[in-house]
């Protein structure tokens, strides 16, 4: 579990740091706006573009903040089968086992008892990453959509700028 652990902070720590230069990339935009009056003319193509990557900003947050949720959610997918398989093999082995946790007597019935918990606990706990995972999934096209939309605004804003001037 503890390599899982340091994988899932590693994966986030990139996450962040490619989120931070891609907030460094709007606050650049934001930063070269000219204003204008609004009409037909670049300055309201560079206006839209930058609210398209404002709110690809705001969705990577959610994003960040649903990929830890999902690691999370994993974690406990994984410690949960994992105590029901360590409950499993003490059940086939036989015998009464110490309770790590609380230091009370198990006894092969309360093993039992355990591992149907187990059963019932784990399918909610993976139907909860499922989800996170396709809310990953939808955010991270929505992103990409706005991200793409916005370059290609600010772009076409720029070349548009000398002809419509």
């Amino acid at each position: 579990m503890d390599e899982y652990s340091a994988k899932a902070y590693d994966n986030y720590r990139e996450a962040s740091q490619r989120f931070e230069y891609f907030v460094a990339v709007v606050a650049y935009a934001g930063q070269t706006l000219q204003p204008e009056r609004f009409g037909s003319n670049s300055s309201t193509v560079e206006i839209g573009a930058i609210l398209l990557l404002i709110a690809c900003v705001a969705l990577g947050l959610k994003r960040v903040e649903k990929i830890i949720a999902f690691h999370v959610a994993n974690l406990n997918v994984l410690e949960a089968k994992g105590r029901r398989s360590a409950l499993a093999r003490f059940v086939l082995e036989g015998g009464s086992r110490v309770n790590p946790e609380t230091s009370e007597l198990w006894r092969p019935d309360d093993m039992k008892k355990q591992i149907a918990e187990f059963d019932k606990i784990i399918p909610d706990l993976e139907k909860k990453l499922s989800n996170l995972n396709k809310a990953l999934v939808r955010l991270y096209s929505w992103r990409n959509s706005l991200l793409i939309l916005g370059l290609v605004g600010l772009v076409v804003s720029k070349v548009l700028a000398p002809y419509v001037h």
